[in-house]
């Protein structure tokens, strides 16, 4: 009982100066929130949203749960609360690191500044309190599931005097003398009674509702932590996107300044002559099927000479309907303003006729096989949203980067000449 006693102490004082942790980093967490910092306007990157809308979240969870442990209404779940949320956020901090941000924790940088500490070191108090969190919870949910050995004491009456008689559970069926009359007796076990007796069964980590609690926080963890995984993933992934892009545009750009000023020809299907060269192919009549298309004919070839550098990561045999693509070498394709769309003019536009942010590539929708017959495409004919609801593209004037599918779609709808619709010989761009 003593033991018993120490333990529930140890874990009263544990919840205790846990749950004051965590209250005092609620307030101070939810207040940063509610400043006008600018640092918390940049947008987290594993979350995607603005680091006050991240810090809010955080600072609430840890009002609750530290208000949960310090009301001590159930010592069990307020360990597993604070466990769940020390856990969750090292998860946060490791994603953090993972994508380079030198201090995990540099949104502190404000608030540790009005306490005249720096951000490096708040960064290392911050994990040192979520390491202690963690092991701390854990240690004692442990000792608290393990069988404790609890004394049973048994008490009978003499049969010829009635006096009561108390005696341990191991003389169980032994010979002793009363001591109220001093006959022999033998010791049985016709009932257990008080809080020492057998009937007090040793009690475990967790009852039904506590382990119902901690299923459904791992549920509630999982769904949180999948979608940041995904989208940490889908980021890694734009990266290699970006840098694919950025070759093709540079190779555009070595082409044309090769070939005085003219882009290559886009391998619009209709003027696909077998001794025409394109970016991406040179047509092989003497083949059938997607054999027809060897990226090694094409002219950008020789410049980058590697076939990753034509596919999305996020492309290829794996997608539904790769299969039916007549051309199966490249995710992205490039805009057939170069010839003036279906007028397949020869030569194709100079460099120097499109403005800078014009769009010369993009990755196309695979969603239809169809928009995959070559290597140019109409900009109706629209973007994958396989990257957040979105896709990269690159201009003419070598800048890479992102753009969701609405903007996308809201752009190629202007009547006027604009980045997508940009054939230098027509007003409209078309």
């Amino acid at each position: 009982m003593a033991e018993l006693a120490r333990s529930t102490v140890v874990q009263t004082l544990f919840c205790l100066v846990g749950g004051a942790i965590l209250l005092w980093l609620g307030l101070a967490t939810t207040a940063e929130a509610l400043s006008g910092a600018t640092v918390y306007n940049l947008v987290d990157p594993v979350f995607g949203f603005r680091l006050r809308y991240v810090m809010g979240m955080y600072g609430v969870l840890e009002l609750v749960v530290g208000c949960l442990a310090l009301l001590q209404t159930r010592t069990g779940l307020s360990l597993v609360a604070m466990a769940w949320l020390a856990a969750n956020l090292g998860i946060y901090r490791l994603g953090l690191a993972s994508m380079g941000w030198v201090l995990p924790y540099h949104w502190v940088a404000p608030l540790s500044g009005r306490w005249g500490i720096s951000a490096q070191i708040a960064d290392w108090v911050l994990v040192g309190m979520l390491s202690s969190l963690v092991v701390g919870c854990i240690t004692l949910l442990l000792a608290q599931g393990r069988p404790r050995r609890v004394p049973a004491f048994y008490k009978m009456r003499c049969p010829d005097c009635g006096g009561k008689i108390e005696f341990p559970a191991h003389g169980v069926g032994q010979q002793v003398s009363c001591p109220h009359c001093a006959a022999v007796i033998t010791l049985t076990a016709p009932e257990a009674t008080g809080p020492q007796g057998p009937s007090v069964k040793p009690q475990g980590a967790f009852t039904l509702v506590e382990l119902l609690v901690v299923i459904s926080i791992i549920g509630i963890l999982a769904s949180l932590l999948m979608p940041v995984l995904t989208r940490g993933k889908d980021r890694a992934q734009r990266i290699v996107d970006i840098n694919n892009l950025k070759q093709q545009i540079t190779a555009t750009h070595l082409y044309a300044a090769d070939g005085v000023g003219y882009l290559p020809w886009p391998n619009w299907a209709l003027g696909d002559a077998p001794d025409r060269p394109g970016w991406l192919y040179k047509l092989d009549p003497a083949a059938t099927g997607p054999a027809r298309f060897k990226v090694e004919t094409g002219v950008f070839w020789p410049m980058l000479r590697n076939p990753k550098l034509y596919f999305c990561p996020r492309d290829g045999p794996h997608v539904p309907r790769f299969a039916e693509r007549p051309q199966q070498i490249s995710s992205y394709v490039m805009n057939g303003a170069v010839i003036g769309y279906n007028r397949t003019n020869f030569p194709p536009a100079r460099l120097d006729a499109f403005r800078p942010d014009d769009v010369a590539f993009w990755e196309t929708d695979e969603k239809y096989p169809d928009y995959f017959n070559d290597g140019a495409s109409y900009p109706w004919e629209g973007v994958s949203a396989r990257h957040d609801l979105g896709a990269i593209h690159a201009a003419f004037g070598g800048q890479v980067g992102f753009i969701k599918l609405e903007l996308w779609y809201l752009e190629e709808a202007k009547p006027t000449r604009n980045r997508l619709w940009c054939y230098p010989g027509s007003e409209d761009g078309r």
